[in-house]
């Protein structure tokens, strides 16, 4: 991930808020499904419901574009959403 956030003031911090996001992401685009029946939910905990686990998670990189100058921006989720195109873009 590269990302343009502005100053950053703890690095640290958004590089863990990008991997995490980047993580449910990708969690997301390749395993969560939550499936219906009858109108109720079938997969009633977190051990039901498909999530990716600790051994498909791939290395993340994240590059930050420090700006030296002006106000610090908000990072959020930021990358939550560039994920699923990126995965369809690549297969």
């Amino acid at each position: 991930v590269a990302l343009d956030c502005g100053r950053v003031i703890n690095p640290t911090l958004v590089r863990c808020q990008v991997e995490g996001a980047a993580l449910m992401g990708l969690s997301i685009a390749t395993q969560e499904s939550l499936d219906f029946v009858d109108g109720r939910a079938v997969q009633t905990s977190l051990a039901a419901y498909p999530v990716l686990r600790a051994h498909q998670v791939p290395r993340i990189e994240v590059d930050l574009i420090n700006e030296r100058e002006g106000e610090p921006r908000g990072v959020g989720e930021i990358a939550l959403p560039l994920v699923a195109p990126a995965v369809a873009n690549a297969l």
